[in-house]
């Protein structure tokens, strides 16, 4: 217990996430900064590289629907011009039971101006269950902000 109390002292920022009961949840945590930008391509440039691959975007997506569903079994297809960038991302696989207790995340910078990681903190008595996900990672951005 003595480390998520080190952990919730040394956060420069803080995240409680209050989970449904009875559920198994996908939390994404992005940030704490969240930059975006915006791809200028002309829609015919877009339709030809769409036309031009084709079958493995499609075999792609069947692939990826495969590992996570799409609600009510769409079959719709998106392709998004904007991107968002983070600076450090966590994720995490939640599982409740009937009386879920909230899920506590700390964020903390190494050094001045380095990059951050996201820390979970546990929380004494919780019954909520972190059964997996992927660690705090720093993302290196390939981007100048002004």
């Amino acid at each position: 217990m003595e480390i998520a109390e080190g952990h919730a002292r040394s956060s420069q920022l803080g995240l409680m996430i209050y989970p449904p009961p009875n559920t198994f949840t996908t939390a994404f945590i992005a940030g704490p900064d969240v930059f975006s930008r915006q791809l200028h391509i002309s829609d015919t440039v877009l339709w030809a590289w769409f036309r031009a691959n084709e079958k493995a975007l499609y075999r792609a997506a069947r692939r990826m629907m495969k590992y996570y569903p799409p609600m009510a079994n769409s079959k719709v297809l998106s392709f998004a011009t904007t991107e968002f960038a983070t600076e450090c991302f966590r994720t995490l696989f939640i599982r409740t039971d009937a009386n879920p207790g909230p899920v506590a995340l700390g964020f903390r910078r190494k050094g001045d101006n380095g990059p951050g990681v996201w820390n979970l903190i546990e929380m004494q008595g919780a019954t909520t269950v972190i059964s997996g996900g992927f660690g705090s990672f720093p993302v290196t951005l390939q981007m100048i902000i002004s």
